[in-house]
């Protein structure tokens, strides 16, 4: 395993843990760019962006993660064990204080059932 699927599999494990859904889009060159982990938890936006230890963002890596702070997600790039912890201080926090939202992740409103 590379040293950026090693990250994966830590972020992947992690996310499986606190029942988070993500998606990891492959990238073809063609349409939108995403980083590697685009995820919804209790109604709140997630990406993240893993790393080789001691890697960096491309360009257009960076310019991605602006449009998502933009539109007020929270991103995360974690390239090492501080990076995840990081990760999961926000979840615990989160878990904390956020209760869960459907609409806010979802285009369509999901319905009340009859």
């Amino acid at each position: 395993m590379t040293p950026e699927g090693k990250v994966k599999a830590k972020v992947r494990a992690l996310l499986n843990r606190y029942e988070i859904e993500f998606a990891m889009p492959v990238q073809t060159g063609m349409g939108k760019q995403f980083l590697d982990f685009v995820c919804c938890w209790r109604g709140l936006r997630l990406d993240i962006e893993t790393k080789a230890p001691n890697g960096a963002l491309t360009p257009l890596q960076r310019a991605t993660c602006v449009k998502l702070l933009n539109v007020r997600a929270k991103v995360f790039i974690i390239s090492n064990e501080d990076g995840l912890a990081a990760l999961e201080r926000y979840l615990d926090r989160t878990s904390a204080t956020s209760s869960f939202n459907p609409d806010a992740c979802w285009p369509i409103p999901l319905l009340p059932a009859r």
